[in-house]
């Protein structure tokens, strides 16, 4: 099974724009992919802001390519993937900058939208523990709903990497323990402050989305790099999740990945699609099941070692 954790939509006729719903399928069928979760994008009054900039200031010729900072409203994600519930799983965006209910539309996500989960943008104003998304969380904890937080790098200089610092999440996991959290891109480049925030709480997992890009501005191994750490880590490479951040090249991220001989079979089929089949569709009962067990296994590894 394979699993596409992070993808992005754009509305027709801007430069990102990759098709219908069923070109996206078409594209699956061909990469082998079971499924893939859209994720909405709310990033509050960020973008209001941006595009009122003078042009020089936007970087006018990277906006030529790739168009100005944009929304994409829950809506739009639900009419899409209505058309292949079956293969296309929807997520949500939600920011308390934004003007609506948080709550309410929280509630229209779940029970109108029939969404898994929503994706927050941090680096747009939103540390991930502020206190005004907590009612959120809160009813997020008792759907079963799965928080994914963009974490780590920042695509324009308007935004503020101090939001991205996965240490909040930390902070989040603490106050909400049953809430189904998602590191975004390991926290790159926070990568290794990402892992110790999962290993140290049982409900925080990884999504490797965004490494293969950062590996193209770096020219270093991140993949290799990341996934090595995160393979030799107790409990953590039970908990890491595959994501393209497409439409990136999808299928180049999917070749290196089953192609690595450094991540063991059973990690690998974790990675590509097991465990976030699990996190989807796991109730509330048996995430917490999954919880109680993880103290339990680490002990049971700390024995062993001692033994030697």
């Amino acid at each position: 099974m394979i699993i596409d954790f992070h993808v992005h939509i754009w509305e027709e006729g801007t430069p990102f724009h990759q098709g219908s719903p069923d070109d996206y399928v078409r594209k699956m069928d061909l990469l082998g992919i079971d499924k893939m979760c859209i994720l909405g994008v709310d990033q509050g009054k960020h973008n209001e802001r941006y595009n009122k900039r003078p042009s020089q200031v936007r970087l006018a010729a990277f906006e030529k390519k790739f168009g100005h900072k944009t929304t994409m409203p829950n809506k739009y994600v639900y009419d899409f993937v209505k058309v292949h519930p079956d293969r296309l799983v929807g997520f949500g965006s939600l920011h308390p900058d934004s003007d609506y209910n948080l709550e309410d539309e929280f509630e229209r996500c779940v029970n109108n939208y029939g969404f898994k989960g929503i994706k927050l943008y941090p680096l747009s104003g939103l540390y991930p523990d502020d206190e005004r998304m907590f009612p959120v969380y809160e009813k997020a904890e008792q759907y079963g709903s799965v928080v994914l937080f963009h974490s780590g790098v920042k695509d324009c200089s308007s935004m503020k990497l101090k939001y991205d610092d996965p240490i909040f999440i930390d902070n989040l996991a603490s106050e909400f323990p049953e809430l189904k959290i998602v590191i975004a891109h390991v926290g790159y480049p926070w990568v290794d402050k990402a892992i110790q925030i999962s290993f140290c709480n049982a409900n925080v997992f990884l999504e490797i989305s965004g490494l293969l890009t950062f590996e193209a501005f770096t020219n270093a191994p991140i993949i290799k790099d990341t996934l090595t750490k995160i393979v030799k880590y107790a409990i953590v490479n039970e908990k890491t999740i595959f994501g393209s951040d497409g439409p990136r090249p999808t299928e180049r991220y999917l070749e290196v990945l089953k192609e690595a001989e450094y991540i063991p079979a059973d990690d690998k089929k974790r990675i590509l699609g097991e465990t976030a089949d699990w996190l989807l569709s796991s109730s509330n009962e048996q995430f917490r099941e999954y919880l109680f067990s993880l103290p339990e296994k680490l002990f049971a590894r700390m024995a062993s070692m001692y033994k030697k």
